[in-house]
C-alpha cells in the first residue's frame, strides 16, 4: 500500500483521503478531525523535506515550538536570562503572558 503512495506521489497523482470526524466534549467541546494514517506519513514526510528546510532558517531566534534543539527547556532558559539582563540594567521589568482564544477557529478561511 505504502509503495502505491510513493508512486502517487512521484507522479503528482496523490490525494489526500477523506477525514474521519466525531466530536469530544472535553476539557471543552472540539471537532477533530483526523487523516488516514498514510496520509498522516505524507504529511510529516513533505514537512522535513520540504517546509521546514525553507522556513526554519527565516525564523527569529526566540521561536522554539516545534524546532529541533529548541523548545521548552531551552526557551525557560532564554527567558530567565533575559530576565536577569533586564533586572541587572533597569532593576524593573514586566512580563506580560497571554492566549489568544480561539486564535485558530478564528482565521477567515477563505482569505487563507
Amino acid at each position: 500500500m505504502f509503495m502505491i503512495h510513493l508512486c502517487l506521489l512521484k507522479n503528482c497523482n496523490y490525494k489526500h483521503s477523506k477525514y474521519t470526524t466525531f466530536k469530544i466534549y472535553q476539557p471543552k467541546e472540539r471537532i477533530i478531525m483526523a487523516s488516514e494514517y498514510i496520509d498522516r506519513i505524507v504529511h510529516q514526510w513533505y514537512v522535513q523535506h520540504f517546509i521546514k528546510p525553507y522556513f526554519i532558517p527565516q525564523f527569529i531566534n526566540t521561536t522554539y515550538a516545534c524546532i529541533e534543539g529548541r523548545g521548552m527547556h531551552k526557551a525557560s532558559k532564554d527567558l530567565q536570562n533575559a530576565m536577569w539582563n533586564c533586572k541587572k540594567q533597569w532593576n524593573n521589568y514586566y512580563i506580560l503572558k497571554m492566549d489568544i482564544t480561539k486564535y485558530f477557529h478564528n482565521i477567515d478561511k477563505r482569505i487563507l
